[in-house]
């Protein structure tokens, strides 16, 4: 256990404390994209993310369940489904805060073996204004099936997913090494 002192001046973590923690982030680091153990287990997974997200990178999860599906194969379609939302920053809060449920869809997978289809997202005016304004279906983002499938637009044209890779804007183009 990591042993943390809690001070007036803030929180002080020891050597020994921090290397504890740090032998656990394979645990929870999104980098392993061999999910065969889960799925031959028979799990399933839905990921979410939203494509205004300041907090985590749209592209790094479309690069993370590009190397699933690379791993896993035909197999990835069986297990897993990807949402990307228009306009939702992370953890659905930001100026437009959004709510959706993908937990009825991943239950019924689990339990009726239904893949999940489209999901209603609803958008509120303002993150102190609970009103909706907007609800849209959000359909799960197959082409990240393949690399060769991803979209064209914004230069992702040649988009070929790696371990290490990374993506920026350069102009008005996304360009990824």
């Amino acid at each position: 256990m990591c042993r943390i002192e809690r001070r007036r001046d803030g929180l002080a973590v020891t050597a020994g404390g921090f290397d504890r923690i740090s032998g656990l982030s394979r645990l929870y680091d999104p980098t392993d994209t061999d999910l065969g153990p889960f799925e031959r287990a028979g799990g399933k997974l839905v990921i979410w993310q939203g494509w205004a997200d300041s907090g985590s990178s749209p592209l790094s999860t479309l690069n993370y369940v590009a190397g699933v599906r690379q791993q896993l194969g035909a197999a990835a379609g069986d297990m897993l489904a990807l949402y990307m939302v228009p306009g939702a920053y992370h953890c659905a809060g930001g100026p437009v805060p959004v709510h959706a449920d993908f937990l009825s869809g991943l239950m019924t997978w689990v339990e009726d073996g239904t893949r999940p289809a489209a999901v209603d997202v609803a958008y509120e005016t303002a993150p102190k204004d609970a009103t909706v304004t907007t609800v849209r279906a959000v359909q799960p983002y197959e082409s990240a099936n393949a690399a060769a499938d991803l979209t064209p637009w914004r230069g992702l044209a040649a988009y070929a997913p790696k371990p290490g890779m990374s993506c920026s804007w350069k102009g008005a183009s996304i360009v990824c090494d």
